[in-house]
């Protein structure tokens, strides 16, 4: 409850993340493996999306340093939404490989921006409190994510899981705003 009363917009942010990235590390490796006919495929799409939110984590602080957490956090989340459906079409294809990479510089830097944003409310003495608590909301996130997903690619196919990620970060988006 303090740490929402703090920063509702990073306390959610970390849950709502958690249950995008829940689900996009547990669920990718399968449903790239079956788009692109094996494990390599799957593992250099993996690697792609590592890569490309690996590069962009310095950038986005960054930048997250010069403006308002909240404005970048709801620019990241629609370039995800958008990203994840370029990955919908791309998906199989050699050409995901950089949807994926472009997906990750995007998706994978979230959760830092949210922590970021509730540090900066958050009073010198609970900085270490605060950031175990939310590493169990984004936890508690990754838990539900995961199966939830799970639902969308049993009823959609592979794309569900993009799907999912589409829909969680809208309701983030509405949420900040």
């Amino acid at each position: 409850r303090y740490l929402f009363h703090l920063s509702p917009a990073g306390f959610v942010g970390c849950f709502l993340i958690g249950m995008a990235h829940g689900a996009f590390w547990t669920l990718t490796p399968i449903v790239a493996r079956e788009a692109g006919g094996g494990v390599g495929y799957a593992a250099w799409f993996m690697s792609a999306a590592v890569i490309g939110g690996a590069l962009a984590q310095a950038p986005l602080g960054k930048i997250s340093d010069r403006m308002e957490r909240r404005v970048l956090l709801v620019i990241i989340c629609a370039l995800s939404a958008v990203l994840g459906l370029a990955v919908i079409q791309t998906l199989g294809t050699p050409a995901g490989h950089w949807a994926a990479f472009f997906f990750g510089a995007v998706t994978l830097p979230a959760y830092a921006i949210c922590a970021a944003h509730v540090f900066d409310l958050t009073p010198k003495e609970d900085i270490v409190e605060a950031s175990s608590a939310l590493l169990m909301v984004n936890a508690a996130g990754s838990a539900i994510g995961a199966p939830v997903s799970a639902g969308f690619i049993e009823v959609m196919g592979g794309q569900g899981l993009y799907w999912f990620n589409v829909l969680v970060q809208i309701a983030l988006i509405g949420y900040v705003f």
